[in-house]
């Protein structure tokens, strides 16, 4: 571990690598997700990934009430109001990190987006009374910019070189 590593990452870090590889999976899918989202919806995600875990059962098993009081305890994921969970911001980028490789990433994005389908809220002039949520959201779509290593869709978004035609032709698969 890096010796600049704040305090507070470290024991989170710590914390990751005494979960078994079963768990750990759960909370890099969680890392991906980004916004708050409730237990039922990341085990839909995570049966959507069709994931089987080390003993062969659907991995969305795994991630049960004792799961997730573990992952709060240990303060891997923190409860947001009354349903709702999120990646510790502390450890979160570090987590999507976690996930080397890139179509793996991307899979758990596009199941990720069906449920939530992403828009920059704040980019498009929508007004919102919450902000957090908003933050979130637009946080959350250049992430997947960033580690799907999309360049033609930072290049649309920042009007370079990219035509409007080309963005819509990459959203449908075509090129």
């Amino acid at each position: 571990m890096h010796s600049l590593t704040p305090p507070k990452t470290t024991n989170l870090i710590a914390a990751y690598h005494s979960l078994s590889r079963d768990e750990q999976r759960v909370l890099e899918v969680m890392s991906v997700i980004y916004i708050p989202t409730s237990q039922t919806t990341l085990k839909t995600i995570i049966d959507r990934l069709n994931w089987t875990s080390e003993k062969g059962k659907p991995l969305s098993k795994k991630f049960d009430k004792s799961l997730k009081e573990k992952l709060i305890a240990n303060k891997l994921l923190i409860e947001q109001g009354r349903y709702l969970l999120v990646c510790n911001p502390n450890i979160v980028e570090w987590l999507t990190q976690c996930i080397t490789d890139k179509v793996v990433f991307i899979r758990i994005m596009q199941h990720t987006t069906t449920l939530f389908p992403e828009e920059l809220t704040a980019f498009y002039g929508h007004h919102s009374y919450d902000n957090e949520s908003n933050d979130y959201q637009n946080s959350r779509y250049f992430r997947n910019i960033l580690y799907a290593a999309d360049v033609a869709k930072l290049q649309y978004i920042l009007n370079i070189e990219t035509s409007f035609q080309t963005l819509k032709m990459m959203e449908a698969n075509i090129l």
